[in-house]
């Protein structure tokens, strides 16, 4: 029987260091301004599912984080205010989670220290401060490795189905960790595994019907594949492809992810710690279940390790940030093993021996967590909060019916909610105009009474290919209207340019945000 003054003490454990990342995460969301289009996407692409009634999700993202977050807007109907409900939440929780697991395959001491590591790692902090989805995939997957562990097999399985949902690497990662977790560390049958399967490629199916039969892609990875792999070789040879300069480039950036980004955001003593708990709980040290623990850390990591490989970013590329926020809870865990192999070592020595240790470990954290945090930040106001800022004074201060074409954070989230802009986007500039000469891009403004046009330098915008010219930030005209530079934001690359249409009033002029004015940022926008 569980010893009763054990579970109130684990549970008194699980409330503090659930507080504790609430609060940092509630200090975090009003002064963090996300991670890039996808935070502000995410809450657009909610309401269109909402909107579908549940029949409508984006075939490059798997349904789970939208269908839960329109479930959560049914009840409370505030774009962001719901979807940040959702992600707090269950980033909290996991922090929770992550020492519970740790108390009980380990010590309570390792799971103190875990938990204030979760709490305030910048990843599994940051994105649980925003309405990103990336804090919601790592809360689900470790909640399906903590309910196997506990011996609950339908909801340790049924949460892995779900955390595919989520993110599709699910199905390379969690599901053959958890079977092997149920199959061999839990020592059950192979007859055992007939219900773990029906669940997971039940999902599975489901998700691929959808997608063949409502998208038409053929199998459900190839979108995502071909969003995130490498898009050419650096050098290569012209009239074939270069397959020595390809794989020299996935080595190197899986070698300064590893040595450079990966350390930066956990410290080397976690690292050093992860490893020797990967060994020590491989062997069978602690509690039995340790093995499973290795195979989703070990899964976890090599999945991530497999996307730099295939996709080439740049080393300092926030894709790779997100990335590997999956794999923290699994992280911290191994070093928990890592924590209770040295406190096996010190045990013999002198009684201040231990404390001061893990003090030791507990600090050794804190000068990267305090930088990577710190840089995040700024990034973030620096690249991110002028584009919402600027979007919130559209909506607030331009008369009803103003056209506006926009790319990037603007479109997304001035469509989170029914506006009284008309609303274009560069990305579906294309589909109306096909490389257009200045005139011609100038009579299409024309024609639409567009009075704001937002350029963007980078060329997945579509805006730098179809407007080159726009490029200067110079007051110019283009055919029948004249274009007036406000405003511009080198970091991210982007320009304001004001219409001048024949017949039309002057458009008013905002502030310059992208020159660091501050504005209303998150206060009071839903």
């Amino acid at each position: 029987m569980p010893d009763p003054s054990e579970r109130r003490r684990a549970l008194l454990q699980f409330l503090i260091l659930a507080a504790l990342a609430l609060a940092w995460r509630l200090l975090l969301c009003g002064r963090y301004y996300g991670w890039e289009e996808s935070d502000y996407g995410n809450v657009m692409m909610v309401r269109k599912v909402l909107e579908s009634g549940f029949r409508w999700f984006p075939p490059q993202h798997m349904p789970g984080f939208y269908g839960m977050g329109a479930l959560v807007r049914l009840l409370w109907d505030a774009p962001r205010g719901s979807a940040l409900l959702m992600t707090m939440s269950l980033s909290v929780l996991n922090v929770g989670m992550v020492a519970l697991v740790a108390r009980k395959l380990v010590s309570p001491s390792a799971a103190w220290l875990v938990g204030l590591w979760m709490v305030f790692q910048p990843e599994s902090a940051l994105y649980g401060a925003t309405q990103l989805r990336y804090s919601v995939f790592p809360a689900v997957a470790f909640a399906s490795l903590a309910f196997l562990y506990w011996g609950g097999r339908d909801r340790g399985f049924g949460l892995g189905g779900l955390a595919f949902l989520v993110r599709m690497e699910a199905f390379f990662s969690l599901f053959p960790a958890a079977l092997w977790a149920w199959w061999r560390d839990a020592g059950r049958g192979l007859r055992s595994l007939a219900v773990p399967m029906g669940l997971l490629l039940g999902v599975t199916a489901g998700w691929q019907l959808y997608i063949t039969v409502g998208h038409g892609d053929p199998f459900f990875v190839w979108a995502v594949l071909d969003i995130n792999r490498a898009p050419d070789v650096h050098g290569g040879e012209l009239g074939g492809f270069d397959w020595r300069g390809w794989f020299d480039q996935a080595f190197h950036a899986v070698w300064w992810q590893l040595t450079w980004a990966v350390p930066r955001k956990i410290g080397w003593t976690w690292l050093l710690l992860a490893a020797v708990g990967t060994a020590t709980l491989w062997r069978g040290s602690g509690r039995p279940g340790g093995r499973s623990v290795v195979a989703f850390g070990l899964l976890s990591l090599g999945m991530f390790v497999g996307t730099v490989f295939l996709s080439h970013h740049d080393a300092n590329h926030n894709l790779y940030w997100a990335w590997l926020n999956h794999s923290m809870p699994f992280l911290a865990l191994l070093a928990a093993g890592g924590v209770g192999w040295l406190e096996r070592r010190l045990r013999p020595g002198p009684a201040a021996l231990r404390p001061l240790a893990l003090g030791l470990i507990l600090v050794s954290a804190v000068p990267a967590f305090v930088h990577e945090t710190r840089y995040q930040m700024t990034r973030s106001s620096s690249w991110y909060r002028p584009q919402l800022e600027l979007s919130t004074w559209l909506e607030e201060e331009t008369p009803p019916d103003t056209g506006v074409l926009v790319s990037s954070i603007p479109l997304v989230w001035l469509q989170r909610q029914p506006s009284d802009l008309r609303i274009y986007s560069w990305w579906n500039l294309p589909d109306l105009l096909e490389d257009p000469t200045p005139e011609e891009f100038g009579q299409f403004l024309v024609d639409h009474r567009i009075d704001y046009v937002m350029w963007f330098v980078e060329e997945w915008n579509e805006s730098a290919r179809m407007a080159p010219w726009m490029v200067t930030g110079q007051n110019m005209t283009a055919g029948p209207v004249g274009f007036t530079a406000v405003d511009r934001e080198d970091g991210y690359g982007w320009i304001l340019y004001l219409v001048t249409r024949p017949g039309h009033p002057y458009p008013p002029v905002p502030p310059a945000y992208g020159q660091g004015v501050r504005g209303r940022g998150w206060e009071g926008v839903p």
